[in-house]
């Protein structure tokens, strides 16, 4: 495949990360001209400044690694993050209460795509399949098609099983 680099997202989310590893991560992500990087909501501000006016992609994660916390914080982790320069939002599921059938991950989603798309930025849902069946895979994916959500991302990397794919959120 021409250009396969265009389509890989650098990154680097473990709990040791430092500013020397975020800025070996956008080096790396300019010299093999990644699409783009995913660094931690705390690094967002360093990686945008280092990251300057090249074309690489900044990325962070909303309520990693587990999902469950409250809206309101994850909507405010947003706000902060397209603040300090994130271009795409990742945003963990509420598994906790999707599996016990509330209707709020829906809610959340929606929430969360009109505050993106407002701010012209994406967002990715990240829905944990490992913790899911199949039909509740396909009933995470229409939830956030119906929300308007950009992409499904299918793991956070942390679950105990299950690759880590991303796709378009588009359901016939």
């Amino acid at each position: 495949m021409k250009n396969l680099n265009r389509f890989i997202e650098h990154t680097n989310l473990k709990p040791t990360i430092t500013g020397k590893d975020v800025d070996l991560l956008i080096k790396e992500a300019k010299e093999h001209q990644f699409v783009g990087v995913c660094v931690p909501p705390f690094w967002v501000k360093r990686a945008q400044r280092e990251i300057g006016d090249s074309d690489v992609q900044l990325v962070t994660v909303v309520g990693f690694p587990l999902g469950y916390n409250m809206t309101e914080t994850k909507i405010e982790e947003m706000k902060l993050a397209i603040r300090d320069g994130a271009d795409e939002l990742d945003l963990v599921m509420n598994v906790s209460a999707f599996k016990d059938g509330m209707p709020w991950p829906k809610i959340e989603f929606a929430k969360s795509s009109k505050l993106c798309h407002e701010e012209g930025k994406i967002l990715k849902v990240i829905i944990e399949t490992a913790y899911l069946s199949d039909e509740d895979i396909v009933r995470a994916c229409k939830l956030c098609n119906d929300a308007g959500v950009d992409f499904v991302k299918t793991s956070s990397g942390l679950a105990p099983a299950g690759l880590h794919k991303i796709y378009p959120c588009i359901i016939t």
